[in-house]
């Protein structure tokens, strides 16, 4: 009897160390195995508010960057409105189609990691819109000033900027003998020589806003859950609002340097004309890069955060988390996955809050895209200028 009591003791005291290793494990910051007592000091709530709320301003900029460089896009590879509208769109498309499947699984997976994978795909994504302007360069297709030609091309790109967006019609002329700016010398941008390039480009910058929309999508749920474990709940708006405060700098910061950067001529070399050129284009490209690599650099302090922050809540319990164990998906947890998303449909403040927040998001997405566009078409000011403008008004 000894014995066995002995022995059920020792199997005790050993689940006893097992899970307080594993607890460690968990609140203990590093990468795998490595893991140094000296960055024990970073695991708090403060550090990770500190470092996520770069990443928010990186990424929000990276999101609304390519909205200050639709006309650049559209003028160097020919694209149409529509064709950059749909663009604009895939950002959403790749957000819609993650949010509902992962959102909800913000307890069931290590939420640094999964933050550290988005900031990957949002810097890759980055990389991704920049490489239609080497692929344009590799084919000889940028755009190169001649001054043979620049007579010419001058003369005709004026012509062409002097269209307004659309003129009345008067009651003898038909729809078709309308002037619209639109279609005007879009068959070929400035520096394409084909459509290959075009369609090239259209792929990958789709792509790449593809990839930003799912990246984005699991941030908010996410970084509510990780902030909610780690302290008081009375304090999860405080420190959820520092981050959101960061972000909401990023669209004025995208188009104050997409301003920048559209002074910069393309190629980054210095030309005879200045940025109210007709011919002028803009290094579009460069604050993809730029933001790019600032995003991939930024995921390095994430992934060393632990799974779970030390508990700094006094008189509250910290929520239960299933383990690691527990977080491998079944046919239970799916099927209260769905069940769950059937509840939230079937409340009528839920379909409110969507649909108001539906009704404000198209009333100025489509406004804020093609503002610059409007503003450089109907008075005359060059893109940069024209995100300035903007850049005030976010």
């Amino acid at each position: 009897m000894e014995v066995n009591g002995k022995e059920k003791n020792g199997n005790i005291q050993h689940e006893i160390h097992e899970t307080d290793i594993e607890d460690s494990r968990e609140t203990s910051c590093g990468i795998g195995s490595f893991r140094p007592k000296f960055l024990s000091v970073f695991g708090n709530i403060t550090t990770f508010t500190f470092v996520y709320s770069g990443f928010a301003l990186v990424t929000q900029i990276l999101s609304s960057y390519v909205g200050s460089q639709i006309p650049t896009l559209e003028k160097q590879f020919g694209l149409s409105s529509y064709q950059t509208g749909v663009l604009m769109s895939c950002n959403d498309i790749g957000f819609l189609i993650c949010i509902l499947a992962i959102s909800s699984w913000a307890r069931h997976v290590n939420i640094p990691r999964a933050l550290f994978f988005c900031v990957l795909l949002f810097g890759s994504s980055g990389v991704l819109c920049s490489l239609p302007y080497f692929i344009s360069s590799a084919k000889g297709n940028n755009p190169v000033v001649d001054s043979n030609t620049m007579g010419n091309t001058s003369s005709q790109m004026s012509r062409i900027l002097d269209i307004p967006i659309c003129t009345l019609k008067t009651e003898n002329e038909s729809i078709s003998d309308s002037v619209c700016m639109e279609g005007q010398g879009r068959s070929k941008g400035i520096g394409v020589a084909d459509y290959s390039v075009q369609t090239v480009a259209l792929v990958l910058i789709g792509g790449g806003m593809f990839l930003q929309g799912m990246a984005k999508a699991p941030r908010g749920p996410f970084i509510t859950v990780y902030v909610d474990d780690s302290v008081d709940r009375r304090k999860t708006g405080f420190y959820v609002g520092i981050m959101t405060g960061f972000a909401i700098f990023g669209p004025a910061l995208a188009y104050a340097i997409g301003a920048l950067f559209s002074r910069m001529y393309v190629t980054l070399e210095d030309v005879d004309m200045s940025p109210r050129d007709p011919r002028w284009i803009g290094a579009w490209w460069l604050g993809f890069i730029v933001f790019g690599i600032a995003a991939l650099v930024i995921a390095t302090p994430i992934v060393c955060f632990p799974r779970r922050l030390k508990w700094t809540g006094k008189e509250h319990k910290r929520p239960k988390r299933p383990s690691a164990h527990e977080t491998v998906m079944s046919r239970k947890v799916v099927k209260e996955r769905l069940l769950s998303y059937l509840r939230i449909l079937k409340s009528p403040m839920y379909l409110i809050i969507v649909t108001s927040n539906l009704c404000q998001m198209i009333s100025i997405a489509g406004f804020f895209s093609f503002l610059p566009k409007y503003i450089q078409t109907q008075y005359g000011v060059p893109v940069w200028k024209a995100n300035l403008i903007l850049g005030d008004l976010k």
